[in-house]
């Protein structure tokens, strides 16, 4: 598959050994970054260039979900079922919610659960 090349253009990198934010322009080829520029700098000559503003944006790696369980994940619809926030509370209303479980609605809720983390830039789960 060949995908044009993109380029990001005005956002803000955090260089190594500098102190601040600066704006550069960041040319991703084949899925990798290619290049970077100096803001302005990028984007000459290129063929079929697809460009994307984030101007005011901070561009930084994807993070990490280093601790997630998707099987229980929106399990309780945004209600509080767990009132006072112990372990042990915590265990028995597992019990009793595992029961209605199906395996459909486990893989939809996981499925929300990593469309909505991938939609705040985490790319890499790690799930229990």
């Amino acid at each position: 598959m060949n995908t044009p090349p993109l380029l990001i253009k005005g956002g803000s990198l955090l260089l190594p050994g500098q102190a601040d934010a600066v704006a550069r322009e960041i040319l991703i080829a084949d899925g990798k970054i290619a290049r970077i520029f100096e803001s302005g700098d990028a984007g000459a000559g290129l063929a079929d260039l697809k460009e994307l503003d984030a101007t005011g944006l901070l561009i930084s790696p994807p993070f990490v979900e280093s601790h997630i369980h998707l099987d229980s994940a929106l399990v309780d619809g945004g209600r509080c079922m767990n009132r006072t926030g112990t372990l042990f509370e915590g265990i028995e209303k597992w019990r009793e919610i595992k029961k209605s479980l199906t395996l459909e609605s486990i893989f939809q809720r996981a499925e929300e659960t990593l469309r909505l983390q991938a939609a705040q830039g985490v790319l890499y789960v790690r799930s229990h």
